[in-house]
């Protein structure tokens, strides 16, 4: 009787893991996003309107605090041979944040955690994206969660994808 009982906290034990991976609000984003100094990642960007892909790669260097005593992570970007730096952060909520120093100020430029049909604003509020598909794909010997956003460029009242 005992064994029985043992294989069902187990199981119980696994169940909820799995519920709590499931659910954004419970994700270590800082964990997920990967920012940690030493990370290099590369991600591709499918241009549905034109067919072309993108290759962009990306290299956690530094770490720093910013005047808003938030610390953010300096990020080198390597696209079509020309190396970008950023400053990066996530918080508990999966939105990801650029700091620019010209205007002093940290932009939203990926919400993670949210559900399928939520979006946001880019800064200029010319294009609004849009999360479309999310789920779990097989990936490096790994499950890793998938994200498809759908971008919606607005210019004068007429709006395209």
């Amino acid at each position: 009787m005992a064994r029985k009982s043992l294989l069902f906290i187990f199981c119980f034990f696994l169940i909820s893991k799995w519920l709590m991976a499931q659910d954004p609000t419970r994700v270590n984003w800082e964990d997920f996003y990967p920012l940690h100094i030493g990370d290099f990642w590369k991600y591709k960007i499918e241009w549905v309107e034109t067919g072309r892909i993108e290759v962009e790669t990306k290299e956690v260097i530094a770490e720093t605090t910013i005047s808003n005593y938030r610390i953010f992570k300096k990020t080198a970007h390597y696209y079509h041979g020309i190396r970008l730096y950023n400053y990066e952060r996530v918080d508990s909520l999966g939105d990801v944040y650029i700091y620019y120093p010209a205007i002093d100020q940290e932009v939203l430029v990926w919400r993670l955690g949210i559900s399928i049909g939520e979006g946001w604003w880019t800064l200029d509020s010319t294009s609004f994206l849009k999360l479309t598909d999310k789920g779990f794909i097989n990936a490096w010997g790994d499950s890793v969660i998938y994200l498809d956003f759908r971008q919606y460029f607005f210019l004068g009242g007429i709006s395209w994808i």
